[in-house]
């Protein structure tokens, strides 16, 4: 007789979560309000279920739940420990946002706060913070220009003072006034502009040609004098730096001509972007990299007749000596009516090329501009005519030249001819 196999009915426990199908997971999470993808696998939806179904538990319920079988507890290891890892990680991430979200609306103010407090690029650091931590001899008032006494005196006559005694107020826009004692980088031409605003040249597209001017010396003393005085009469400590400025900036043009105007530009941007950062520019202290990088390589100035750079060359010794001296003259100094010069000028010898060199008020006369035109960009040389002087035109053009030219041309008499 067969024996027949009975077959063991499966037990199926509802309320084993490990038991459940996909689709009975998403139906109890979604009477629970919880909206479930459907790319979601089983075991996150376990963990998801755990997380917020089965700890909503209340204690009493908690405490008289009874443990279930043996069998029915029994679940695979595996699946144990991936349940455990997929809710630390559902925990951490929602912390992470959490904490994402609250960035974000911090964020988010400071974004408005900012809009709202946000400063211009203009008002980067002045020479009013910069200054504000220094001692207390930093700022103040210098009469420079002697106003005090001025209305004193003014208070004691009806009429008034004579137009005299304010020789030295500069006519300067307030703006252009604010941007000096800020600190900030202030061309000087504009400071030899009479009422010039650099807020209305700001908004003028073409600019102002004036601007591209490059100062002589003279020019610059002008200009600086009046920067210093407006920057002394905020920051009296800064008398003596600005003036040991300017003697050095003289110092430079001795040595190579124009060339100090490009190290001041140099120089002023520099300490105009230092004061933006915070930090003060002694400019009593010379750059020595911005000399070298400006003026290295540049041929300094030297007498003419003994190569000296301690003197010009109408103070030297040896010009003093040929003046005194009774027939004395350099060597190669041409002599004779037809080498008559303009009054201040004087001729030595002859450059490579066999060209006599010749000397207006201390300065070397370019030959290359009285032949061919002269293409350096920086010619240290006189562009003058060599024969009379005159700066706007070349010797192959001089009026004078061509006029006596033409003179000992007619006088000449004409070549009689030989007969045999």
């Amino acid at each position: 007789m067969a024996t027949r196999k009975r077959t063991q009915s499966t037990i199926v426990d509802s309320d084993n979560v490990d038991k459940w199908t996909i689709f009975r997971l998403r139906e109890e999470l979604t009477s629970k309000g919880i909206k479930v993808p459907a790319s979601m696998n089983k075991t996150v939806l376990k963990a998801l279920y755990r997380e917020n179904c089965v700890n909503s538990v209340d204690e009493s319920t908690a405490n008289s739940y009874s443990p279930p079988k043996q069998k029915q507890r029994t679940m695979d290891t595996s699946d144990a420990s991936e349940s455990v890892s997929v809710t630390a990680c559902l925990k951490t991430l929602s912390h992470t946002m959490a904490a994402f979200t609250e960035t974000v609306k911090k964020i988010g103010q400071d974004a408005d706060s900012r809009v709202v407090n946000e400063k211009p690029v203009d008002e980067c650091p002045t020479l009013f913070e910069v200054y504000s931590s220094a001692a207390s001899n930093t700022t103040g008032t210098y009469d420079v220009t002697g106003l005090d006494t001025v209305r004193h005196l003014a208070a004691q006559n009806k009429n008034g003072v004579p137009a005299n005694m304010l020789a030295n107020i500069d006519v300067v826009s307030d703006s252009l006034k604010k941007n000096i004692v800020q600190g900030r980088n202030v061309n000087l031409a504009s400071l030899l502009i009479a009422d010039f605003d650099p807020v209305t040249t700001a908004k003028d597209p073409k600019g102002d040609n004036r601007l591209k001017k490059r100062l002589t010396i003279e020019q610059f003393r002008v200009a600086f004098g009046k920067y210093r005085r407006i920057m002394v009469t905020k920051w009296p400590h800064r008398q003596h730096e600005l003036a040991a400025y300017e003697t050095d900036i003289a110092r430079i043009h001795a040595f190579y001509g124009d060339r100090f105007y490009d190290y001041h530009l140099a120089f002023a941007d520099k300490a105009a972007q230092a004061v933006k950062l915070g930090i003060p520019i002694d400019w009593s202290k010379r750059d020595s990299d911005l000399f070298q990088l400006i003026l290295g390589g540049t041929r300094a100035r030297q007498c003419q007749y003994c190569s000296s750079t301690l003197h010009e060359t109408d103070f030297c010794d040896q010009t003093y000596r040929s003046a005194t001296t009774p027939g004395r003259q350099f060597a190669g100094k041409p002599t004779g009516r037809s080498h008559i010069t303009a009054p201040g000028t004087s001729q030595l010898g002859n450059d490579r090329y066999g060209r006599k060199i010749s000397y207006h008020q201390g300065m070397e006369v370019c030959n290359n501009f009285n032949a061919t035109g002269c293409t350096r960009r920086s010619c240290m040389r006189y562009h003058g005519c060599s024969h009379c002087m005159n700066p706007n035109h070349g010797r192959q053009k001089c009026p004078t030249l061509i006029k006596t030219t033409n003179i000992d041309n007619a006088h000449k008499e004409p070549a009689t001819t030989k007969r045999a």
